[in-house]
């Protein structure tokens, strides 16, 4: 999955002047927390959900979701599910082979 942050706050629509998304050790916003900060269109490998920190987007939309990700070079992290589009449902997560994480 690639990620796509350009909708959340601050709003940056040009992905050349996009901030990095956050990857995170837990599943809240806590700068103490950051693993890592990738750019967008970076792919990463999904592995499992949680319910976390409730996020809001530049439009509105916010979720309490967040996905485990794997990184090619830096490990493992949560990010939030709003910086890859939102919206997903427990059926869709599970429909991508995705479980709750342990």
């Amino acid at each position: 999955m690639r990620i796509d942050d350009r909708c959340n706050f601050p709003t940056h629509p040009n992905p050349k002047t996009d901030t990095p998304t956050g990857v995170y050790r837990v599943a809240r916003q806590d700068p103490a927390q950051v693993v890592t900060r990738i750019p967008d269109g970076t792919q990463v490998e999904l592995t499992c959900y949680t319910d976390g920190q409730a996020i809001i987007d530049a439009v509105g939309n916010d979720s309490s979701l967040w996905l485990g990700v794997l990184l090619p070079d830096e490990g493992s992290g949560f990010i939030p599910d709003v910086d890859i589009g939102g919206g997903y449902t427990d059926r869709q997560l599970a429909g991508l082979g995705l479980q709750p994480c342990q």
